[in-house]
Order: structure tokens, then C-alpha cells, then sequence
């Protein structure tokens, strides 16, 4: 059985990934097609709003074909990439039975332009048909425009890819982790599965921790190893539901405690004596 390194699929990935985005002034660009306006003599583009990122569709010869995503500098690079392994776009792919989104689970929104399709998708692992009797035709808004794409005010991108895995509290990225107090009364707190009692959750090493009042120094639950965190915090009838899952990378952990001294895992009262 071959053991396959998910993490440094992970980074090998998120690395591939900046490798295609460029920065202009006003928003960082992800290609499809690398440098697509040195690749064509002479031809038309249109950038086409798609939830909150614009899609750009370049015309030649008769045909259109999609040749990069447009973020604009809301985004960070870090968001981006995040963005890249959650989401998809998919323009005008079909089979006989119509038209489809692959490795997807839920089609999030989709338009037409010039009659065809641009379908925005969460990640996943179907391939779904859908029908675009429905979708918006956009073409009215959009003035076709000769496109050149002065490639001197673009930037490389580097971003260090993180060695720890990002934290999302209700599908969103968790940047600034701050405390939720939690009334053990009423709430309940579930972690992979286990029914927890705790006062509050907060930061820990970069990550996240449940901690008791009564002994704020080490969390009685706390986060390790290199993959997401979801978080999902609902009110209830009655309190607070906290659910939070965390897919175990076993052999990121294992390297992970050889790595850290004895003192580790005592308690800071034993630290300090």
C-alpha cells in the first residue's frame, strides 16, 4: 500500500495555484491560459461579473473560451487560493444529455452570455446536468472591447504557503479568531463526534482551543496538524449549538509530537515549579 502525503499534495497544490495569479493594480488575476494576451493577434475579451469575482471571456476567430478568473483586491492572496479549492467555474461544457458542471456537489449561481452558460459550483466529487432555460442573459451589459493587457504593470505573486490549516466559522474564513463563550447550562459543544464541556473557545497557538475558566492556561481541547477547521455555531431554541470537525492528518500528528519537547504535554503548573 503506497502512503500518500496529503499535506504535501496540499502545499504542492496551493504553490501551483499562485504560480497562475498575477497582480494588477486594482485586482489579482488566476490563469487559465498563461500569458493568453501574447498568444492571440487580435481579438476581443469581456469580463463578466459572477457573484463577487468576474470571469473573463476572450472571442477569436468565432470562438470564445474562458481564459482567467479576475479577484478583486478585497480578496488576499491567502483567500484566493482558499477560494480555488472551494469553488469552480465552469463555461459552456456539454455532453449529449446537455449541459454539465464536473467534480461539483451544488451549483452556487450561473448565467448566459451570448447564449452561453457560466456556471459558478462548490468542489466535489459529481457531475451534475443543468438546464439554463432560467439563467440571466447578460450579453446587454457587456460592450465588447479590443483587449490589451499591458503585462508591465502586472506582478508575481509569491505567498508563503501556510504550514497550518485555516479555520472556518460558518463557511467562512476564520481570520480573527476571537473568543465565544459558551453557557454549558444550555449549549452544546461537539467535536468530531465527542460532547464536550467547556466555558469558552479562543485562539491557541495559531490555531483554536476549548478552555475551562477555572484553568485558562492549556485548553482542554486544542487543534493540531495542517488541515481546516469547520466550525458551525447555531442558536437554538434553547443555546448555543457549536459543532466542529476536523479531518486527522495521522502522520503530520506523529511528526508533529516527536518534534515537540516533554514539557509539551504537562501541565503549566509542573512547567514552572
Amino acid at each position: 500500500m503506497k502512503v500518500i502525503d496529503i499535506s504535501a499534495l496540499r502545499k504542492e497544490r496551493a504553490k501551483k495555484q499562485v504560480s497562475h495569479l498575477r497582480e494588477f493594480d486594482d485586482y489579482y488575476e488566476y490563469c487559465f491560459i498563461e500569458d493568453y494576451e501574447m498568444k492571440y493577434d487580435d481579438f476581443k475579451s469581456d469580463s463578466i461579473q459572477l457573484a463577487d469575482i468576474f470571469v473573463t471571456l476572450l472571442e477569436c476567430r468565432g470562438q470564445i473560451m474562458m481564459t482567467s478568473l479576475q479577484f478583486p483586491k478585497t480578496y488576499d492572496i491567502g483567500e484566493i487560493v482558499i477560494w480555488l479549492d472551494s469553488y469552480t467555474v465552469s463555461f459552456n461544457e456539454r455532453n449529449r444529455d446537455g449541459y454539465y458542471v464536473a467534480n461539483t456537489n451544488e451549483i452556487v449561481v450561473g448565467l448566459t452570455f451570448k447564449g452561453l452558460p457560466i456556471v459558478l459550483a462548490k468542489r466535489g466529487t459529481k457531475k451534475l446536468q443543468y438546464n439554463i432555460e432560467d439563467f440571466q442573459e447578460v450579453t446587454k451589459q457587456y460592450v465588447n472591447m479590443l483587449h490589451i493587457v499591458n503585462t508591465e504593470l502586472a506582478k508575481t505573486v509569491d505567498y508563503p504557503v501556510s504550514d497550518q490549516g485555516y479555520v472556518f466559522l460558518n463557511g467562512q474564513l476564520w481570520n480573527d479568531i476571537q473568543k465565544i463563550e459558551f453557557d454549558m447550562a444550555v449549549d452544546m459543544i461537539f467535536v468530531n463526534g465527542c460532547f464536550i464541556v467547556a466555558d469558552y473557545l479562543d485562539e491557541y497557538c495559531g490555531s483554536i482551543g476549548f478552555y475551562k475558566e477555572d484553568d485558562s492556561l492549556v485548553p482542554i481541547v486544542f487543534f493540531v496538524g495542517k488541515n481546516n477547521i469547520y466550525i458551525t455555531l447555531e442558536e437554538t431554541d434553547d443555546g448555543q449549538l457549536c459543532i466542529v470537525e476536523q479531518v486527522p492528518d495521522i502522520k503530520d500528528l506523529i511528526a508533529d509530537f516527536k518534534k515537540r519537547p516533554a514539557d509539551f504535554l504537562k501541565h503549566p503548573d509542573e512547567i514552572f515549579e
